[in-house]
């Protein structure tokens, strides 16, 4: 049962990429109608394929390591995009919500004003979350790790089926009739809105154990850190000021937002303690120098 236990992971990492090259395998050769006569028909190509059809042993070798490669490519890709794409990639209503209360309980605790609340940028824990999955979760919570790996092996087999089943709807289309396209479309379609479900239910996981206190992420530590720093370490007139405190909220995660992000942050921050952005822009700047969050984490 270890051994098994222990191949199993194993087999989740290489099973979406395989599937998907063997499927871009199987829709180059319905392209090519059936038959490896156009590529024995060039020079280079055909004495390739000669000797692989020759030999199984290293035919089947050459198109297993072919197809992990296409695979891997597949995947890595489609993750990448679907990321961007606010339908598929955001959290549900729901783990939204778990998140922003979990994130409003860390900063009620650091003693921050409940005027402040919103004007902490909660989707950027909520990205990080997603995007650093099983590294989040703390402690010995291998039941959890187990459940996200599994869901993430879901999401990512069926991603990565995606373009190659629309490329071979094409092939049929092609080749048979546009009408022998449309189911294997249909499936290209289901195997979307699966993924889609399995992200979501990923995103519930995880932000249930963020709110159970069982996992953490980057920008939320540097935040509860400069924040507890702040209050922990107050300045000569014994508290901490609306100027001092977007400057602290600024300083903790301007690294982790991009540009667009970060002119939001500074606008929302400025609107609130009636500081100017650069003043804020340049203190957090300074103070991003001289102290380490992690001397407080």
């Amino acid at each position: 049962m270890n051994l098994l236990a222990q191949l199993i992971p194993g087999v989740r990492e290489i099973r979406a990429s395989l599937v998907s090259g063997v499927t871009w395998l199987l829709t180059g050769l319905v392209a090519l109608g059936g038959t490896l006569d156009p590529l024995l028909s060039r020079p280079v190509l055909g004495e390739m394929t000669r000797l692989l059809s020759t030999n199984q042993a290293i035919g089947i070798g050459a198109a297993s390591v072919a197809a992990y490669l296409i695979g891997s490519i597949t995947v890595d890709t489609t993750k990448s995009m679907m990321a961007n794409i606010p339908w598929f990639a955001n959290p549900s209503r729901h783990a939204s919500q778990v998140i922003r209360d979990h994130v409003h309980s860390r900063l009620r605790h650091n003693k921050v004003p409940e005027v402040w609340m919103d004007i902490v940028p909660c989707a950027i824990f909520q990205k990080q979350l997603s995007q650093y999955g099983p590294i989040s979760l703390l402690g010995n919570r291998t039941d959890q790790l187990d459940k996200v790996d599994r869901l993430e092996a879901e999401i990512e087999l069926r991603l990565g089926l995606v373009p190659p089943v629309l490329a071979l709807a094409a092939a049929l289309g092609w080749r048979i009739a546009p009408i022998a396209a449309v189911p294997v479309v249909i499936f290209a379609i289901a195997l979307l809105l699966q993924a889609r479900t399995y992200t979501r239910q990923r995103h519930e996981l995880l932000a249930r154990n963020l709110g159970l206190g069982y996992a953490n992420v980057p920008a939320l530590t540097s935040l509860a850190a400069y924040i507890t720093s702040g209050y922990t370490h107050p300045s000569s007139d014994g508290a901490t000021q609306p100027r001092d405190l977007a400057v602290m909220i600024f300083a903790a995660l301007r690294v982790y937002l991009n540009e667009e992000e970060k002119d939001l942050l500074l606008e929302n921050l400025s609107q609130k303690s009636g500081t100017p952005k650069d003043e804020i822009a340049k203190s957090a700047q300074t103070l991003n120098l001289v102290r380490s969050p992690w001397e407080y984490g």
